[in-house]
């Protein structure tokens, strides 16, 4: 069971465990937490990788 989904304005959704490609690394890696930091939100995936939301772009945080 996930424990966290952050659900943006656009309709994107980050759901604890899911998988994603970054092409720029060559590299897929698993979201593992996130964190608040300032005017975003910070993804924190598997092999040291982060990616930021700002703020304003968060529609809604679901956290077990």
């Amino acid at each position: 069971m996930p424990k966290f989904q952050i659900i943006t304005t656009d309709g994107t959704s980050y759901v604890d465990g899911d998988e994603r490609h970054f092409e720029a690394l060559g590299a897929t890696e698993r979201l593992e937490s996130c964190a608040y930091d300032g005017d975003f939100v910070v993804l924190q995936y598997s092999g040291g990788v982060t990616d930021s939301i700002p703020e304003s772009r968060i529609a809604h945080v679901i956290e077990a």
